[in-house]
């Protein structure tokens, strides 16, 4: 028994250095991560680091967040803003806010309006003319129709998405097949419904469907150009923004900026001043303060119209939806028209013998009348697109008053001189190098 344990005793003594190794290698592999885990929660007791200390004050303006992203993405420190800079700071980040809001809405009221001219020119086009739009369009409505419906039909009854895509393939199939078998229908109803929104609404005032597509367009392009300018990314020279000298880069852009101001503003003017004369009537040798009181006069009636004309859009849009005409002889005559008038506000933006002038007479007062408004001097058609010519002068003093915020931005230290300058740096510099860095996760994957 003796020679057996001491036969066991030398292995046992071989084994013990790998042991303790081992064990001082798990031992550090736990204490590794102690040092972060207590940095990382440091105990009520603790006093703060001299980085605590010496830390500024959150500056007050933008969320934190953006100044952060924007400080990863330049790798510079969050900018001091100037005390005067903070409230124009504000001013532009809720205007630009709004314009980026209010670009969706201009975005998807532009498609909705084209889609819907479209569609109706097609589905009303009658069976005796040659063109094929209102089957096409027949076949992609049963398409568009039988395929997701088919298809949320057979997710709803359990089938396997094999199955379902099967499904929702014929379906469509289907209803491009059958739109041949029912061409002749709903033409006459989509051919009241576009009369009605192009004769007899108030999309009639700007010009029908397409006239409504291009004043969407312009303005579309003027709140684009104001935010291009609030960002930094109009349209640059390039090759002098790398060699102009480092010390004239700001008093360039300062006197870049004005000049454009001075030319936004300038032109605005002269829009303004054409438009005044040109459509709203107004005379050449009229001061500045005359043709903007003439051109105020002549906004405010045609938006007084526009306003009632929406109050006979939605008496129609019932009648029309039913299929229905808006142009109906039972729903208006004479007398309904002159209580209208009366009620409506006619007398508080026309004179006396203009409002006199577009009453029913005593004779015609059971006569009936087309349920929409009448213009004094002139037609309902293409009302407003005076009016909505304003967008260019409007939209070039807003775009100066953006280039003017972003000079001053810029003094303030909210803006960089130029917000690509990441780009424009050459090999090697800080910024560069930390634009260029890859992630934390890829080097450490690496």
């Amino acid at each position: 028994m003796a020679k057996k344990k001491g036969g066991k005793k030398p292995p046992a003594k071989a084994s013990s250095a790998p042991k303790e190794v081992q064990k001082d290698a798990e031992e550090g592999e736990k204490a590794e991560p102690a040092e972060p885990t207590e940095a990382a929660e440091p105990t009520d007791a603790e006093e703060p680091t001299d980085a605590e200390d010496v830390a500024p004050p959150k500056a007050e303006g933008p969320p934190a967040d953006e100044d952060e992203k924007a400080a990863a993405r330049t790798g510079k420190p969050e900018p001091e803003i100037a005390s005067w800079a903070k409230p124009i700071a504000t001013i532009d980040k809720w205007w630009t806010w709004f314009e980026e809001r209010l670009l969706v809405v201009v975005v998807l009221g532009l498609m909705t309006v084209m889609a819907f001219w479209v569609l109706l020119k097609g589905l009303q086009e009658p069976i005796e003319t040659q063109s094929n739009a209102g089957m096409v369009l027949r076949g992609m409505v049963g398409v568009m129709i039988l395929g997701p419906g088919l298809w949320l039909l057979s997710g709803r009854l359990g089938w396997p998405n094999g199955r379902r895509r099967l499904v929702a393939v014929a379906g469509a199939l289907a209803g491009a097949a059958v739109a041949p078998m029912w061409r002749d229908k709903g033409v006459e109803y989509f051919g009241h419904m576009l009369n009605w929104l192009q004769e007899g609404s108030s999309l009639t005032m700007f010009g029908q469907l397409r006239g409504v597509s291009t004043r969407l367009t312009v303005l579309l392009a003027m709140i684009g150009a104001s935010l291009a300018a609030a960002s930094g990314k109009h349209i640059n020279i390039d090759a002098f923004l790398r060699f102009v000298p480092k010390s004239l880069k700001m008093p360039s852009f300062i006197g870049a900026s004005l000049a454009t101001v001075v030319v936004c503003f300038v032109a605005a003017w002269g829009f303004f001043e054409n438009i005044s004369i040109t459509n709203f009537g107004a005379q050449r040798d009229w001061t500045a303060g005359q043709k903007i009181e003439h051109v105020q006069k002549h906004v405010g009636q045609d938006l007084f119209l526009w306003r009632q004309q929406v109050k006979f859009d939605l008496e129609a849009l019932p009648v029309v939806l039913g299929g229905g005409r808006w142009d109906d002889d039972s729903r208006l005559n004479g007398k309904q028209w002159n209580e209208f008038v009366e009620k409506s506000g006619y007398r508080d933006y026309f004179t006396k013998e203009q409002v006199d002038a577009i009453l029913a007479t005593p004779a015609g007062l059971d006569d009936s009348r087309l349920p929409m408004v009448i213009v004094p001097d002139g037609s309902p058609r293409g009302l407003l697109i005076f009016t909505m010519n304003l967008t260019f002068p409007i939209g070039l003093v807003l775009v100066g008053i953006r280039f003017l915020l972003r000079m001053l931005l810029v003094l303030g230290g909210k803006e960089d001189l130029d917000p690509d300058t990441e780009f424009l740096e050459p090999e090697g510099t800080p910024g560069k190098a930390h634009h260029d860095a890859p992630p934390k996760s890829e080097e450490a994957a690496s």
